[in-house]
């Protein structure tokens, strides 16, 4: 079913209580809120990432694994910021409400909950679903380029550049679309995209052909191994969809010629790598 651009957001409810400022799905319970507030130190094993600013981690439920990032303000300052300009979980909350309505790819948005000191937010809890068979695309791309057959290659990457396509026509901009930003989930010979890190997203935008061209660049270089120049080239092909005036524009140009120079320069990566040319097991 394609996306209808004027479909409107699941209604969040809202609460605030025991200093808690709460918005979730009308399935996702009150008191859950509360225990993820107060839950322990998740794991190690649990944690899937972990910065300066707070982690992303795993969190068994009554609705299944929940994906929990966690941001924390450091310092006053920054929580003096936060009643100016939305932290990032906020942005991500947004932006996952939008992106549902649109019937977008992404982990379903269960909760966004903020601990507050007065006005000042503390630390706050985005909760979505947690993908258990999804493997993220840069981890997966040893795999296609070493051990899918060449049918297989070429649907996996047509399918990935129809997710692109109905991403960008849909007006959505992604400033961090790294391949580690894309999960991806097979069902047998198809795939399903998923995109994370929403707080990088944009939405509501006339998207130009650079913005376009700049989403491609960052994720055309998914595969950082010579082997896979064909399949760059068949991506940017299937995202053109035969529109030779995207395909030959300049900027397009530019990207092939970005590609066939950083070829080049994974050619001397692999070998100081590997201690041998790729181009010889090539020939």
């Amino acid at each position: 079913m394609p996306p209808d651009k004027n479909r409107t957001p699941t209604p969040m409810l809202r609460s605030r209580q025991s200093g808690l400022r709460i918005e979730r799905d009308p399935d996702f319970p009150a008191a859950l809120a509360e225990e993820l507030v107060h839950a322990p130190e998740p794991s190690a094993e649990a944690v899937l990432k972990e910065g300066r600013r707070g982690r992303i981690y795993r969190h068994a439920s009554p609705l299944g694994t929940l994906c929990i990032k966690e941001l924390r303000p450091r310092g006053l300052g920054r929580m003096l910021l936060g009643l100016v300009r939305p932290d990032g979980n906020r942005v991500a909350w947004r932006a996952a409400q939008l992106l549902s309505a649109l019937q977008f790819s992404i982990a379903k948005p269960w909760a966004l909950i903020e601990a507050q000191r007065g006005p000042l937010v503390q630390r706050s809890l985005f909760v979505s679903q947690f993908l258990e068979d999804a493997r993220r695309l840069d981890d997966l791309y040893r795999e296609i380029t070493n051990l899918w057959s060449p049918a297989r290659q070429r649907r996996f990457v047509v399918q990935l550049a129809d997710f692109m396509r109905a991403f960008h026509e849909l007006g959505i901009y992604h400033r961090d679309l790294a391949p580690q930003n894309v999960l991806v989930e097979e069902n047998g010979t198809d795939w399903r995209f998923f995109l994370v890190d929403l707080e990088s997203v944009r939405l509501n935008r006339r998207l130009t052909t650079d913005l376009k061209v700049h989403n491609l660049v960052q994720l055309s270089s998914m595969y950082p191994d010579p082997y896979s120049f064909l399949l760059r080239q068949r991506f940017l092909r299937a995202y053109a969809g035969g529109r030779s005036e995207f395909y030959n524009s300049n900027l397009m140009k530019e990207l092939r010629a970005r590609v066939l120079k950083e070829r080049e320069y994974c050619r001397r990566w692999y070998i100081k790598d590997y201690g041998h040319d790729p181009q010889q097991a090539l020939s």
